[in-house]
């Protein structure tokens, strides 16, 4: 079984100023072919309430969207479950919609980059 390194946090946060839609794209990692373990994904929205937030993956210039959620609560945190495993080669991807000039929205991305698996030797299963 693959053992989680240190965690990742991926801080966001912005300020609308004209946008109908802002998308906070996690940074590509330098190191490719590795395999990390996204946990959760947190949004808020510090100035209204009913903002609506699409999460997914990105890889190159292309969008894989799993779920889209209602910040039903102005200025609280919504933390959700996103248990997603996926080569370094993917990016995790926030569209904030139904938000107005002068919001503040923030969000975060809880993530581990796994140890790399080593399959055990034939001798292991036949008890050698």
């Amino acid at each position: 079984m693959p053992q989680l390194r240190d965690p990742i946090l991926i801080p966001f946060a912005r300020s609308v100023v004209d946008e109908t839609a802002i998308d906070f794209i996690t940074e590509p990692f330098s190191k490719r072919g590795e395999v990390w373990f996204i946990e959760q994904v947190g949004a808020r929205n510090a100035n209204k309430h009913e903002t609506v937030v699409a999460i997914g993956l990105r890889r190159g210039s292309v969008n894989f969207w799993f779920r889209s959620l209602v910040l039903t609560t102005r200025g609280q945190w919504y933390n959700f479950p996103f248990r997603i495993t996926a080569l370094t080669d993917y990016q995790v991807i926030l569209r904030f919609t139904n938000i107005d000039p002068g919001d503040h929205i923030y969000a975060n991305v809880n993530a581990y980059i796994l140890e790399p698996f080593e399959q055990p030797g034939v001798e292991a299963y036949r008890g050698g």
